[in-house]
């Protein structure tokens, strides 16, 4: 009977906003704006849950991560780059970064980067940390 009780809690919370994860693309488009560089990355996020009804119904939103940045090659360091969150068909935030850095190894870019609160509140990574294929850079440099 538990193992019943616990396949049907199983089966009807499978597509319960709280039980997915982030999906983030491999790659990062890169596009120029002025003397700027543009680096894109495309991910689909969980929607938060407000009430016992979304928690079960809960679908998904696509966010951009664009980072404005000066080059597409080296070392990036956290002063020299301008991180948003563009929420499709929604919002725009500004993300402070504190920490880390953006690199470019081969056609690839890595990004580690974080936010400093302050004590009590601590160091956290940002959303779209990790290793990403590079497309489209163009004209940048």
């Amino acid at each position: 009977m538990k193992f019943l009780a616990l396949c049907l809690f199983i089966v009807f919370f499978a597509g319960c906003g709280a039980l997915k994860s982030p999906k983030y693309s491999k790659n990062a488009q890169i596009t120029s704006f002025g003397d700027k560089c543009i680096l894109v990355i495309e991910a689909e996020w969980p929607e938060m849950a407000h009430g016992p009804i979304t928690l079960l119904i809960s679908g998904t939103q696509k966010v951009k991560g664009l980072f404005t940045i000066p080059r597409t090659n080296g070392i990036i360091e956290p002063k020299d780059i301008i991180l948003e969150y563009n929420y499709y068909e929604s919002s725009v935030d500004q993300i402070e970064v504190h920490l880390g850095q953006i690199e470019f190894v081969d056609k690839h870019v890595i990004i580690n980067l974080q936010q400093d609160f302050g004590q009590g509140e601590g160091v956290r990574e940002i959303s779209f940390n990790g290793r990403y294929l590079l497309t489209g850079v163009g004209n940048c440099t």
